[in-house]
């Protein structure tokens, strides 16, 4: 029976989340910034059976609030609610702030959808970011 664990993320995951997300590991701003939120602790990692399947990576990089910058999941791990779980975790490590937000391009739907069902509520919209897919923004507070 394989058994699903999120454990926070240390210096010894840093090759084994490049493995997992190709697009971080293309660029040199991508893997110095894996290693940054690494030293910060803010990375958590989900396992399933052992195997790494999903990270989301949550800072103060946005106006000094809880941010979340990454919720990675495997493409053959997608849709079994590993994604949910996670940013539950992530949630629960921003909202100690009473807040917590995240943002997604408009072109991804099922992160837009999995917002929604966490209760995230939209509040805003960047242009520009990702040519022709702006960047939506959401917020979720406590109490």
């Amino acid at each position: 029976m394989n058994t699903v664990k999120i454990t926070r993320a240390t210096q010894s995951d840093y090759r084994r989340l490049l493995a997992l997300d190709s697009a971080t590991r293309r660029t040199r701003r991508g893997r110095q910034w894996l290693r940054r939120v690494l030293e910060e602790r803010g990375v958590f990692v989900l396992a399933d059976g052992g195997e790494m399947m999903a990270y989301g990576v949550v800072t103060k990089s946005f106006f000094g609030r809880p941010f979340v910058e990454m919720l990675y999941v495997a493409h053959n791990a997608r849709r079994k609610g590993h994604g949910e779980r996670l940013l539950c975790r992530l949630e629960a490590a921003g909202l100690r702030d009473h807040e917590v937000w995240v943002s997604t391009n408009q072109s991804n739907r099922p992160m837009q959808e999995l917002l929604k069902k966490r209760g995230f509520v939209r509040c805003g919209r960047v242009m520009g970011l990702d040519a022709g897919d702006p960047e939506l923004f959401y917020v979720k507070k406590s109490g």
